[in-house]
């Protein structure tokens, strides 16, 4: 396992289960975008944590559960804060009898698992683990493991090779009227990723990174690489002040954007001296004064060091000398260079990103501002979507309301096409009988003249002629879709003139299991295809019931009067057989 490194590269959880596989005992230092914290182990499994995310507080956590009053608790902090020691909370809360301990260690664990959980979704950040002996109690020893699988955040992302490849892409979701308000939302989730876009896109703009080590030494050159590497840094490492010169070059043709590590003694560019550091650092303030150096040496010379950071190096570290320390203490003392190394390299990539943003405001200005126009340009349509959805639906409330009460068949006719004339071009309805579908009454807002409510009395045909009603009548199910383009379908259409249509509605009206009439509609090729199919089947169910009901009271009222022959009012009240 790792003793220091990036969270990038390995992440917590995965730190987590390696220590307690390996079964480590000793303290977890991390150090994330929201602070420092840290996680105590004995033999792998978790005995302490503190999070800089103030988790719950142990007296909090014993309120909200029920266990503690709120006066108690108050009662125990103020003889917390009269003590002459400072005990901590829970030794108080079981010495006044307000808390059993085996509760109280329950309330522990929870808190430890809190304050890990806080730190889980840290992409980023740095690590360092200190072997050293932990004593815990043994009640409060927590397995990593359950820890992570029981976050109420945190989930294993999928990684690429884990995706299912040549998926098929989702059905196209059809509206069929009425779900206005889930568009609405959608809008608002196109608002909040739409800051999520200009800032990835802002990161795709900023340059790569590279870190250029120069070290003359070998075996130090390769110490520095590995852990640098093992921090998430790209390191390109070069023997020589000329080497990182040549580098820098590619990088930067490249576009790169480079810290450079050198040590301050490397042999010069001519070879006559050993000060090579200081003329690498001369030669990139002439040439290449945008990156930033960082100097190690093992050689604390005062007036050296105030020349290097003079001629503008932006740090001057000591770095452990091989020859002068023993082998047991050149393993801790290089982890700690690293690790303070690292924090000067990562600090001055942000000061770069932070300054590439700032060159880069206008770009986000201008995108920003063309993304919220449009959001709320679909703001604006998705409001008159609302207004309309609210029109229809009183409009289908008065509707319903009299076709329930008025149950002759003309009324209800005349109803449920006055209804469907707002959704489309024509509507009519066609009587189903055995022997023949008859034309009945229709409307046709796209003619000056509505010739198509005479002429719709005159078609009729046979009900296996057309295909689009033989398929409504056999399966008793709606069609709505594009017309049917077939010798029977195409004269369908010229009988009812105008326009051949661009799409078709066709929907069973049905009385005792049986089709007793056909509500058919159309929009032409210019006008917008229909919003309420949802809103005409409401109508056309709500017209099979009261046919129904229209039916069967007939039939009481011809049960009640038997010595009378059937009038041809209630005659008229049944739908047509």
């Amino acid at each position: 396992m790792l003793q220091a490194g990036n969270l990038k590269k390995l992440g917590l959880a995965k730190l987590l289960e390696a220590i307690e596989q390996e079964r480590k005992s000793g303290t977890l230092f991390i150090r994330g975008p929201k602070g420092i914290g840290s996680i105590s182990f004995n033999q792998g499994l978790i005995v302490q944590a503190e999070s800089p995310i103030m988790p719950r507080r142990i007296g909090r956590i014993l309120v909200e559960s029920g266990v503690l009053t709120q006066k108690q608790l108050q009662q125990a902090l103020k003889a917390q804060e009269e003590g002459e020691k400072k005990s901590p909370l829970g030794e108080i809360l079981i010495r006044l009898g307000f808390v059993d301990p085996s509760k109280l260690r329950e309330i522990i664990r929870l808190q430890v698992a809190d304050s890990v959980h806080t730190m889980l979704d840290w992409r980023e950040g740095v690590f360092r683990f200190e072997e050293q002996e932990v004593f815990p109690s043994s009640d409060l020893l927590l397995s990593p493991q359950a820890v992570i699988a029981h976050s109420p955040t945190w989930t294993r992302k999928q990684t690429p090779d884990q995706e299912v490849s040549g998926a098929e892409e989702p059905p196209e979701v059809v509206s069929t009227g009425l779900m206005t308000m889930d568009r609405a939302d959608q809008v608002k989730e196109e608002i909040d990723s739409m800051i999520s876009r200009v800032t990835e896109r802002l990161k795709s703009m900023e340059p790569k990174q590279a870190v250029v080590l120069v070290e003359d030494e070998t075996l130090l050159r390769t110490i520095f690489k590995d852990k640098l590497e093992d921090f998430g840094f790209n390191v390109r490492a070069v023997d020589s002040a000329q080497a990182a010169i040549e580098e820098l070059e590619r990088l930067d043709t490249e576009g790169y954007y480079s810290v450079v590590v050198t040590d301050l003694v490397l042999p010069t560019i001519s070879g006559k001296g050993v000060l090579g550091g200081l003329e690498l650092v001369e030669h990139l303030r002439n040439n290449y004064p945008h990156i930033p150096l960082i100097m190690t040496t093992a050689y604390p010379d005062v007036n050296l060091r105030r020349k290097a950071l003079f001629m503008g190096v932006s740090h001057y570290l000591y770095k452990p000398d091989p020859r002068q320390i023993s082998l047991g203490e050149l393993e801790s003392q290089m982890s700690l260079f690293i690790e303070e190394l690292s924090f000067y390299i990562d600090n001055l990539f942000q000061r770069r990103e932070i300054s590439f943003e700032k060159e880069h405001l206008g770009i986000i200005r201008e995108e920003l501002v063309s993304e919220l126009l449009q959001a709320k340009m679909e703001l604006k349509e998705v409001g008159k979507e609302v207004e309309r959805d609210a029109w229809d639906l009183s409009f289908l409330r008065n509707t319903s309301d009299l076709i329930l009460k008025d149950r002759k068949i003309s009324n209800v006719a005349d109803t449920m096409l006055d209804f469907a004339s707002k959704n489309l071009d024509r509507a009519a309805l066609f009587f189903v009988k055995k022997e023949d579908i008859s034309g009945y009454r229709a409307v046709d807002r796209t003619a000056k003249e509505d010739g198509l409510a005479s002429r719709i009395l005159k078609i009729r045909f046979a009900p296996q002629q057309v295909g689009l009603f033989r398929g409504v009548i056999s399966e008793k199910q709606a069609y709505w879709g594009k017309p049917p383009d077939d010798p029977d379908a195409n004269l369908f259409f010229r009988e009812l003139g105008n326009f051949r249509p661009k799409q078709v509605i066709a929907i069973p009206i049905i009385v005792q299991q049986t089709v007793v009439a056909i509500l058919y509609g159309d929009v032409g090729p210019a006008s917008p295809p229909c919003r309420n199919i949802d809103a005409l089947m409401i109508l056309a169910n709500l017209a099979s019931f009261a046919l129904e009901i229209s039916r069967l009271t007939s039939l009481l009222q011809q049960k009640d009067r038997p010595d009378r022959p059937r009038s041809t009012e209630a005659a008229r009240g049944t739908a047509p057989s």
